[in-house]
């Protein structure tokens, strides 16, 4: 079976990523190599993190302005209330193991101060149960505020996800729902710590 036949792919998707509000302190983005879109956006004030330093090098690349951290985000090495604003754009779709997603959640509520916000966007995913694809992907258009459009694609094993999944963990770490926007095939969702 040749790579392309092991991969399901879900339908093109266009984000128009927003210029959202935070406050003026750190905003740490969760999985934030690769293309690097919150550092892109909020440039400096993003502390991007990633387990693979491939990743982040590959955004320094695409001008991402972030400072890079080689870190796993089941072990965040910051203190209790450090952070107003934390985000994951299409990164939690890399997380397989249930026990690790919550453990990010809860380090991610941990960091975050009262009142602090984790803005998630991802991927519905759905691998049909008679398919013999082991990976699933697909392509996005994202537009940024400055206009400029970000080409890309992400694909993972993970064979299935909902935003309802992410709403639960949420809920159950302590979060609160305050967004909560879905697609067929993509979602964001904004979760806040009283």
């Amino acid at each position: 079976m040749s790579e392309d036949e092991s991969v399901y792919f879900l339908e093109k998707q266009f984000i128009t990523f927003p210029e959202f509000e935070c406050d003026e302190g750190w905003i740490l983005d969760f999985g934030g190599g690769g293309e690097g879109i919150v550092g892109q956006v909020k440039g400096y004030q993003v502390i991007a993190i990633d387990r693979r330093m491939s990743e982040l090098k590959e955004a320094l690349e695409r001008n991402c302005k972030a400072l890079m951290i080689e870190m796993d985000g089941t072990n965040l090495k910051f203190l209790d209330n450090t952070f107003s604003t934390a985000t994951a754009f299409f990164s939690l779709m890399y997380v397989r193991n249930p026990q690790d997603m919550k453990k990010i959640f809860m380090e991610i509520y941990r960091v975050l101060k009262p009142g602090g916000k984790f803005l998630i966007w991802d991927a519905n995913l759905s691998l049909p149960s008679n398919s013999d694809k082991k990976v699933v992907a697909m392509y996005l258009d994202i537009t940024l505020p400055s206009g400029k459009v970000v080409e890309t694609g992400y694909g993972t094993k993970k064979s299935y996800q909902k935003l309802e999944e992410f709403e639960d963990l949420g809920k159950k770490v302590g979060f609160e729902v305050i967004t909560s926007e879905d697609s067929e095939v993509q979602f964001h969702l904004g979760l806040k710590k009283p």
